[in-house]
C-alpha cells in the first residue's frame, strides 16, 4: 500500500522514479521512529519524495511540493521538511558550485567571489564570537550558502531569482536576506578598506618623513628642466613617476601600469 502510494504522489511531483525506493526507505524510517510531528499522510509521503529528490539530485519546486502535499503555507512546509531532515539525520547535499549554477551564476570567478564571501562571513563571526558560535550556528545549512550568493549577486548587480534560493534552503526568503545584508555590509566594507589602503598606501609614501626623497625628487626635477629646457607638463610627469617607481619598488605593484 505504501509502495503504490509513494510513486502515486511521484507521479503527481513529475518525479522521476528513480527516487521512489529512497523515498519509501524513508517514509517507512520516518513511521518507525514514531515522532510525533502531526503531519498529514500526504505530507509525510510528499516530504520523503523531497528529501530522496535532493539526494539523488532531482530539483523539485516547492509551490508543487507544497500543493501535492497539501500544505497551507510556505513555512509551514519548509518547516515540516527541516524537522523530517534532524528526524532522520540527513545532510544536506548541496555545493555552493550547485546552487550558482542552479540560479545561472555560471561564471567561475563569481563562483569564487561567492565562496570567499561566504569565508569572509564566517571568519567575521570566527572573530566576534569564536569557534563555538561557528559551531552552534551549522555552517553546512544550506541557508549560508544561499545567501552567499544573493549577497554577491547584490554585489555585482547581477538579478538572482530569490524564490530558487528559498527552495534550495527550504527557508524564507527573509531569512535569506537577513544572512545576505550583513555578507553584503562586510564586502561593501572590505572593497572600501582595498580600495582606501591603496590610496593610504600611495599618499604615505609621498608623504614619509624622510625629506631626502622628497629633496631628491625636488632636484630631479629642477635638474631636468635646467638641462633638458622641460616645459612644466613634462618635468610634472617625472616627478610623477619617481613616486610611483617607488611605489612599484615597495610592493605596490598595481601602480606599474600609471608608469608613462
Amino acid at each position: 500500500m505504501s509502495e503504490d502510494m509513494m510513486r502515486t504522489f511521484c507521479g503527481n511531483l513529475g518525479l522521476d522514479a528513480s527516487v521512489i525506493k529512497d523515498g519509501l526507505n524513508l517514509y517507512r524510517e520516518m513511521k518507525a521512529s514514531h515522532s510525533q510531528q502531526d503531519l498529514s499522510s500526504s505530507m509525510e509521503y510528499v516530504i520523503c519524495l523531497h528529501l530522496a529528490a535532493q539526494k539523488n539530485g532531482h530539483n523539485l519546486d516547492l509551490t508543487k511540493a507544497m500543493k501535492v502535499s497539501g500544505s497551507k503555507s510556505k513555512p509551514k512546509y519548509q518547516n515540516a521538511y527541516r524537522n523530517a531532515q534532524k528526524l532522520l539525520k540527513i545532510k544536506s547535499t548541496l555545493n555552493l558550485k550547485e546552487i550558482c549554477l542552479k540560479v545561472g551564476m555560471n561564471d567561475p570567478g563569481i563562483i569564487e567571489e561567492t565562496r570567499q564571501a561566504f569565508n569572509l562571513y564566517k571568519n567575521s563571526i570566527s572573530k566576534k564570537y569564536g569557534q563555538d558560535k561557528i559551531n552552534e550556528l551549522d555552517f553546512t545549512k544550506p541557508v549560508y550558502l544561499c545567501a552567499a550568493v544573493h549577497a554577491i549577486g547584490k554585489f555585482r548587480k547581477l538579478k538572482i531569482d530569490a524564490d530558487i534560493l528559498s527552495s534550495l534552503a527550504m527557508e524564507a526568503k527573509k531569512d535569506i536576506f537577513k544572512y545576505r545584508d550583513e555578507m553584503f555590509a562586510l564586502l561593501t566594507e572590505a572593497s572600501k578598506a582595498k580600495k582606501n589602503g591603496g590610496r593610504e598606501a600611495l599618499k604615505s609614501l609621498q608623504e614619509e618623513d624622510v625629506p631626502s626623497m622628497e629633496n631628491e625628487d625636488d632636484n630631479r626635477k629642477r635638474k631636468c628642466e635646467e638641462e633638458n629646457d622641460l616645459d612644466e607638463a613634462e618635468s610634472y610627469k617625472i616627478w610623477k613617476n619617481g613616486i610611483l617607481n617607488r611605489a612599484v619598488a615597495a610592493g605596490f605593484s598595481q601602480y606599474k601600469k600609471f608608469i608613462v
